[in-house]
């Protein structure tokens, strides 16, 4: 097996692992803002939101709706469907 191949195994290997630690860093900046109110947290919100996986995102959603009007929670639905429609 060519060094290659060997170093595109390993990055497979950890991929999971890097997915979670995104997942944590960005859902945890998500919940900060969620939790803050801060305009300037809320505005920063859907680009933090790109970042988690598809599962979490629906957490996200759910977790606005409990916590914020129906305008913040259509932005994010907004979000939601522009990072599923294929371009």
């Amino acid at each position: 097996m060519s060094d290659k191949n060997k170093n595109v195994d390993a990055l497979k290997e950890q991929l999971p692992q890097i997915r979670t630690e995104a997942d944590k860093a960005a859902l945890s900046e998500c919940g900060d803002a969620i939790n803050s109110n801060d305009p300037e947290k809320l505005n920063a919100l859907p680009e933090k939101f790109k970042l988690l996986s598809p599962e979490l995102q629906e957490q996200v959603l759910n977790a606005t709706k409990l916590n914020h009007s129906a305008l913040e929670v259509q932005r994010f639905e907004k979000t939601k469907n522009e990072i599923l429609t294929p371009i």
